[in-house]
C-alpha cells in the first residue's frame, strides 16, 4: 500500500480488520446462489489479471535459472504446499457445492468437470508461479515480492481482487448450516 501512496497506521489497520470481519459475517447470509454469481463475476477480472501477469512475467522469465533449493527436501516441501493449497485444500468444501447438483447428474461428467476445473487452473497458476519465481526472486516473499517485481498499476488491482475473491468464497462455509443461510 505504501507503494500506492498509502501507509496504513494503527487506526487504518483496525478499520480494515473491522470491515473484514463485518464482510465475513454478512456474506454467508446471502446464500449459495450469491456465492456462485459473485465467483462468476470475479472469474473475468482474474483471467485478465492472469494474462497481464503472464505477459509481464514473460520478459523476466529465466528458463535456465539455477535452482536455489536444498534438493529433495525443498521438492517435498513444494509438493506438500501444492497438494494442500491446491485441490486437497478444497476437499472439505466439495459437499458445499455438490449438494446443489441435480439428483440425476451424471457422476462421470461431475468427476470430469471437477478434475479439469481443478487441474487446468492449478497447472496454469503453478507454471505462472514458477515463471515469476525465476524472473522475480523477491516474489517468493509474497505479496511484498509482487510489489518489488511488478509495477503499482498492476499490483494494486491484483491484490484488491485477491482480497475480494477471498471474501467471495467465505459464504461456502455457511452452506453447511442451511438453516442459518439462504440458498
Amino acid at each position: 500500500m505504501a507503494k500506492a501512496g498509502f501507509t496504513a497506521g494503527t487506526a487504518a489497520k483496525i478499520v480494515f480488520i473491522i470491515v473484514a470481519v463485518a464482510i465475513q459475517a454478512v456474506l454467508p447470509l446471502l446464500g449459495h446462489a450469491a456465492v456462485l454469481r459473485v465467483l462468476r463475476w470475479l472469474a473475468i477480472p482474474f483471467v485478465v489479471l492472469f494474462a497481464v501477469m503472464a505477459i509481464l512475467a514473460a520478459s523476466k522469465v529465466k528458463l535456465h535459472a539455477v535452482p536455489h533449493g536444498a534438493g529433495w527436501g525443498m521438492l517435498l516441501v513444494f509438493l506438500a504446499l501444492v497438494i494442500s493449497a491446491g485441490g486437497l485444500g478444497w476437499t472439505e468444501n466439495g459437499n458445499d457445492y455438490s449438494r446443489y447438483l441435480p439428483a440425476n447428474a451424471d457422476p462421470r461428467r461431475i468427476v470430469l468437470a471437477v478434475a479439469l476445473g481443478g487441474a487446468i487452473p492449478s497447472a496454469l497458476l503453478e507454471i505462472l508461479g514458477a515463471a515469476v519465481g525465476t524472473g522475480v526472486p523477491a516474489a517468493a516473499d509474497s505479496p511484498t515480492g509482487l510489489i518489488a517485481g511488478f509495477q503499482t498499476w498492476f499490483v494494486v488491482p491484483f491484490l484488491i481482487f485477491a482480497i475480494v475473491q477471498l471474501f467471495a468464497i467465505t459464504p461456502s462455509t455457511c452452506t453447511r448450516r442451511a438453516s442459518r443461510c439462504r440458498a
